[in-house]
């Protein structure tokens, strides 16, 4: 059996916060701000979630920072190991991203932004995709980081 790659898995988190998108505009307004339990230091559910999601866009950072930059290195031989690194630091926050359900908006967001680092998710590329999916894919990403950014 083969190991999942990056592209393998990335699909699944879109399809995962375009789930929690559609059940939150199926939910009541009062159940997207509700906590699930009072947590005794008021921290929001998805903090290990955002956090997971915030060192992902961070070594996506430090990855792309390698091809442009400052510290870009030019030699591809020279590169590759460098990204490969990164990648392998990446893949366990990666794994651990999507074993965790994001429960609030703030948690979705987080996963949105963690694919849109890693992917872009640039529409006029994908509009030209014959995949009708990443069309509507991307289309949903970049509703989702629009919407989230308004509240």
């Amino acid at each position: 059996m083969r190991s999942l790659s990056r592209r393998d898995i990335f699909p699944a988190l879109g399809a995962t916060a375009l789930a929690g998108i559609a059940a939150a505009g199926l939910a009541k307004p009062e159940t997207l701000t509700a906590a699930p339990a009072a947590k005794p230091e008021g921290k929001n559910p998805d903090a290990r979630l955002i956090a997971l999601c915030d060192e992902f866009c961070r070594l996506e950072r430090k990855s792309e920072a390698l091809f442009e930059g400052p510290t870009r290195i030019d030699d591809d031989d020279e590169r590759t190991p460098h990204v490969i690194a990164v990648m392998n630091e990446q893949d366990p926050v990666l794994d651990e991203i999507v074993s965790i359900k994001a429960t609030t908006l703030a948690g979705l967001k987080a996963k949105t932004e963690a694919l849109v680092a890693w992917d872009k998710w640039d529409s006029t590329l994908n509009r030209k995709s014959h995949l009708r999916a990443d069309v509507m894919l991307c289309d949903l990403v970049q509703n989702l980081l629009a919407v989230s950014a308004l509240g």
